[in-house]
């Protein structure tokens, strides 16, 4: 069952890009998200998820539950991970690699060379809770990031190590980067840098004290690929958005009457705390009731899966169909 939902009369005021418009006149994108419920075949908390380029996804959550797909039209299936602790992230290098780890509860970490048909749990050398993790593209750079600490990995997760963090950090929700340049976010508005690959990390001035919840790279603020700086966007409990580049500098990116509480790796789909599914180019939508709250979001500028509560697992796709003159109407 799906809807198809039109969302460009919303997107200038949420300012969350405006692709598909010139510069001339008053422009406004005139975009649709189809969402699609899936069936997962389980019943728990799924707390994150991964997409190929294949359409092959992997999505991960309570009690040890490892779920997969191998193509757009496969149906999930369940698949063994050998532990029973929540797992709470799931990520791979890029859409096209076969690698992913899972981390959770317990320091647990998961790694899979078969694009998630097989996990084999490894040494994380910590027993913290692991809330996040990011996988380099190149070099077999991996982070992992949770209750007051990082393990970094340059093997792709085949042997970790600590990171040394500064004293009195908390809690660790969300981490991303570009090669060597690492950020992390965290509780009572915490921001953790790198530069050296995760082996050292310094407190950057944030001036937010709110929770801060997840952080993305942003891969769609400059239209030249080449020449894009390094970005990273970042949400907060109190409903703020931020960038923060690699000069150092903050700059605001809006604000959002219900927070941000997850993000895609590029930053092209997110989750607000009202169950709304929003997209870089539109504004928000969502499933008609009863639906169950979500909570992570993978995918690329055209689609992705969010998943959350009751094992639910939501399919979107943007269509894009240029621009609209004239001021939005609801």
């Amino acid at each position: 069952m799906h809807w198809i939902i039109r969302t460009g009369a919303v997107a200038a005021a949420l300012g969350f890009g405006d692709a598909g418009c010139d510069d001339e006149g008053d422009c406004f994108p005139d975009n649709h998200v189809e969402l699609v419920r899936e069936d997962s075949g389980v019943e728990v908390t799924l707390r994150g998820v991964v997409t190929s380029d294949s359409g092959a996804a992997v999505a991960v959550g309570d009690h040890g539950t490892i779920v997969r797909r191998s193509d757009d039209a496969g149906a999930w299936s369940e698949q063994a991970s050998g532990v029973d602790v929540d797992l709470l992230a799931v990520a791979s290098p890029h859409p096209t690699s076969a690698k992913m780890l899972a981390v959770g509860a317990g320091g647990a970490i998961l790694r899979s060379l078969d694009g998630g048909e097989s996990w084999k749990s490894i040494a994380s050398g910590t027993s913290a809770e692991l809330d996040a993790v990011w996988m380099a593209e190149r070099d077999g750079l991996a982070i992992a990031v949770g209750d007051g600490v990082v393990v970094r990995s340059e093997n792709a997760g085949f042997t970790w190590s600590m990171g040394q963090v500064p004293e009195g950090v908390g809690m660790l929700r969300g981490v991303a980067g570009r090669e060597s340049d690492v950020v992390a976010v965290g509780d009572d508005g915490v921001v953790l840098r790198s530069v050296d690959a995760g082996a050292t990390w310094v407190r950057v001035v944030s001036g937010m004290t709110d929770d801060l919840l997840a952080i993305a790279l942003d891969s769609y603020w400059y239209p030249i690929e080449d020449e894009r700086p390094t970005r990273f966007r970042i949400t907060g409990a109190d409903g703020s958005v931020r960038q923060f580049t690699e000069a150092g500098d903050w700059e605001d990116f809006g604000h959002q009457a219900a927070p941000i509480l997850a993000m895609s790796r590029d930053g092209a789909w997110s989750l607000a705390n009202d169950d709304a599914v929003h997209h870089f180019a539109s504004g928000p939508s969502r499933l008609p009731a009863p639906t169950s709250a979500l909570l992570a979001v993978e995918g690329s500028w055209e689609g992705g899966l969010a998943v959350g509560d009751d094992g639910a697992i939501v399919r979107m796709e943007l269509v894009e169909l240029g621009c609209e003159k004239g001021p939005p109407t609801p």
